[in-house]
């Protein structure tokens, strides 16, 4: 019979805030996420191709520069793919985060992501 070590993954509840962002938007409110939160990972759907000229950059957070959770080198925003980035944060105190996009060159007609970040109490 195996052994499990119940101290490496203890069980917990894991909520999520999600929200999703197109090429129209430069900023979208993802939600509130509370003091003691620990986030465990953000998972970036981009389910339509952003397609500005030169660079399209999708970045979330709470900052200054929206960048703690996923920061421009982090997801490919000009494929369609789900992504997943692991950083692991205990905030100490609320935070509201919110989804960026940017782009430079020719603006995009097309892009489109949903965003989830997962964290536990």
């Amino acid at each position: 019979m195996p052994h499990y070590r119940h101290d490496i993954n203890p069980p917990g509840v894991y909520y999520y805030r999600s929200a999703s962002i197109t090429y129209a938007d430069s900023s979208v409110e993802l939600g509130l996420i509370p003091s003691g939160a620990t986030i465990v990972a953000t998972i970036v759907n981009v389910s339509e191709a952003f397609n500005a000229g030169t660079t399209n950059v999708l970045t979330v957070g709470y900052g200054a520069s929206f960048d703690e959770l996923v920061a421009a080198a982090d997801v490919n925003e000009s494929s369609a793919t789900k992504q997943a980035v692991f950083k692991s944060l205990t905030l100490t105190a609320d935070k509201t985060v919110y989804i960026k996009y940017a782009y430079t060159g020719t603006a995009p007609t097309t892009g489109e992501a949903t965003v989830t970040v997962i964290f536990s109490l």
